[in-house]
């Protein structure tokens, strides 16, 4: 039998105590926050693993007017939201109704209310509702980006508008939100639809666990209690 090298020996050590890590991390969360996880992983893969970092792609994946592609997007109007929206309709943002998709196929599965949406500012507005009445032990309560670290599970969100801080808004505004699905030292992992014209995984920078980075808007996270 041939002998390992130091270096093999290496590799394979530090693989095992890789896959403890991970066993570990996924062992602490949740069942609601690991079925967000996979649920928003299993999209991200069927569209083709789309990366962003730096505000680049530096992965490409299916995009969302390519044949099975629009019909997804469509599954998620209709399942979601019960919408007449098809997946075609290239003028209309689908990004909130990716995040109501997620979360009816996950928050639903445990009898967690999450307030569905075609727009991101109307559960955003009902979260951050939770925090200014004191009802933080809510399911979902929004704070401003910079108070609380990230953690998986939670939700983080930016403006589409020349506003950058939205947070007490109490009106509609065009918004995104992401669902953190990893972190790590310095950075974090974040899948949302309509995204680059797919649904894209984004690396996002972080000091201390909360969101620094530049490349959005960024202006509140939805701490999920659940």
């Amino acid at each position: 039998m041939k002998k390992l090298t130091a270096k093999q020996i290496l590799l394979i050590c530090g693989g095992i105590a890789g896959l403890f890590v991970i066993f570990a991390l996924v062992k602490k969360l949740t069942p609601l926050k690991k079925k967000m996880v996979e649920k928003a992983n299993e999209e991200w893969a069927r569209f083709g693993y789309q990366t962003i970092k730096d505000g680049e792609i530096i992965k490409s994946g299916a995009r969302e007017n390519q044949e099975g592609f629009w019909q997804r997007v469509g599954d998620y109007w209709r399942e979601a939201l019960n919408s007449r929206y098809t997946g075609k309709d290239r003028d209309v943002a689908w990004s909130s109704a990716f995040i109501s998709w997620i979360m009816l196929k996950s928050a639903g599965l445990f009898g967690v209310p999450f307030r569905k949406s075609a727009s991101h500012s109307r559960y955003i507005r009902e979260y951050v509702k939770n925090r200014k009445e004191g009802k933080l032990n809510a399911p979902f309560v929004a704070y401003r980006i910079n108070e609380k670290p990230a953690e998986v599970g939670d939700l983080v969100c930016y403006s589409r508008e020349d506003r950058t801080d939205m947070y007490d808004k109490t009106d509609s505004y065009k918004s995104h939100c992401d669902i953190v699905v990893a972190t790590r030292p310095n950075e974090i992992e974040v899948i949302g639809g309509n995204v680059a014209h797919s649904v894209s995984k984004r690396i996002v920078k972080t000091k201390n666990g909360r969101v620094s980075d530049n490349n959005n808007k960024w202006f509140a996270i939805i701490k999920n209690n659940v």
